[in-house]
């Protein structure tokens, strides 16, 4: 069944895309009742899907599980459109199979809509219980998994991935295991990203990894402490892609565009300044970087570039160099430079340039200025 029956072309790439999410997806009514399922529904549970449309998503839904999903999606509406949560559901053959559901309103009228993924998760159950001895059946495990997955001491050191996450990245598992978490995180300081790691209780987040080449990757993050007896605990990451799932909300919420998450991800990192834009064009100018120069943002963004900001001989070279990164010809650019007060006077910073890539192929770059300690007082 496809949700769309009219031949709009948005309609026909949301059908498509619907299909080829490689979870467990249902389009539902308000009431729960199930307008549409992909086929991957129908493959890993064992139903036809005249068995499934028509009726309440509780009824392949476990009694004791029924009551605490239908209470996470009766708290959705237009001011509170996501929620994430662990369930389990019934197959055709009535065997109870671990999910990891994800929910999104999406306000589509008259009633609106709640868009439906269900990720197996016995794999993580299974990691649990061969821990102890992190031997080969333990690898074994891991590398089974579809979804990506990193194990990390409470100093977030990682010490153990998968070569999903590897393949996620773009690093390789050895420059992986040489890095701490944060290092990937394209706003580590995100106060939603640190209460994961810091909560014993099993946390679900979206959010953004930074790949080798710079760009962002959208991922469903679910982080979870392990106790294990007699020994230091240790961190469970697992990620999932939702590049997909972004697209999908896009064509359904217009108004919803990723960039607003990318900005909404930055916000939450204010130890240094941050523009982004295009060369010779600033869109975007954190609370910081207004600070750092003296200007506001209204004085910023349309009407400022990085010749008015930066010194005469410190622009020339940046500039060239923040061109090629913005090509994708260097993954990324650092100098020290000095940035221009709007009172004239000077503040040293280490710059940093990397590409960013959004969903329909636009490009920007980001700027991140570290202020020097000397010239931390000025800010004061």
């Amino acid at each position: 069944m496809k949700l769309f029956q009219d031949e709009n072309d948005d309609n026909e790439i949301f059908n498509a895309l619907f299909e080829s999410i490689v979870d467990c997806g249902f389009i539902l009514a308000v009431d729960g009742r199930i307008f549409d399922v992909n086929k991957n529904t129908l493959d890993r549970l064992g139903y036809k899907e005249s068995d499934l449309v028509g009726n309440n998503i509780l009824e392949i839904t476990p009694p004791g599980f029924a009551k605490e999903a239908w209470k996470e999606l009766r708290n959705l509406n237009d001011d509170n459109r996501m929620a994430s949560f662990e369930s389990l559901v019934l197959t055709k053959d009535n065997l109870k199979i671990p999910i990891e559901v994800s929910v999104h309103f999406a306000g589509v009228r008259p009633a609106g809509l709640f868009i439906v993924t269900c990720r197996d998760i016995v794999g993580r159950k299974e990691i649990e219980a061969f821990l102890a001895g992190r031997d080969k059946k333990f690898r074994a495990v891991i590398e089974a998994m579809s979804e990506g997955f990193l194990m990390l001491d409470l100093d977030n050191k990682i010490l153990e991935v998968n070569e999903v996450y590897a393949a996620q990245s773009g690093y390789t598992r050895e420059e992986l295991l040489a890095m701490k978490y944060q290092q990937l995180l394209i706003a580590p300081s995100n106060p939603a990203a640190k209460a994961a790691l810091l909560s014993d209780e099993l946390s679900l987040i979206n959010n953004f990894h930074r790949t080798k080449t710079g760009e962002l990757l959208p991922l469903k993050t679910t982080v979870k402490r392990f106790e294990q007896k007699n020994k230091v605990d240790v961190i469970f990451v697992f990620t999932q892609n939702i590049m997909e799932y972004m697209q999908i909300m896009h064509l359904v919420q217009k108004d919803r565009f990723i960039m607003k998450e990318i900005i909404d991800s930055l916000l939450g990192q204010e130890t240094c300044g941050i523009i982004m834009g295009k060369p010779g064009q600033i869109d975007y100018a954190n609370n910081f970087f207004c600070n750092l120069v003296g200007y506001t943002s209204e004085e910023i963004i349309g009407r400022l570039t990085g010749k008015e900001l930066a010194k005469p001989d410190d622009y020339k070279a940046d500039f060239e160099n923040a061109v090629k990164v913005y090509k994708g010809e260097l993954p990324s650019y650092t100098s020290k430079g000095r940035v221009l007060h709007k009172n004239g006077s000077e503040i040293l910073t280490t710059q940093t340039t990397t590409r960013q890539v959004d969903t329909n192929g636009n490009v920007y770059f980001i700027m991140r200025f570290v202020l020097e300690k000397e010239h931390a007082h000025q800010l004061n």
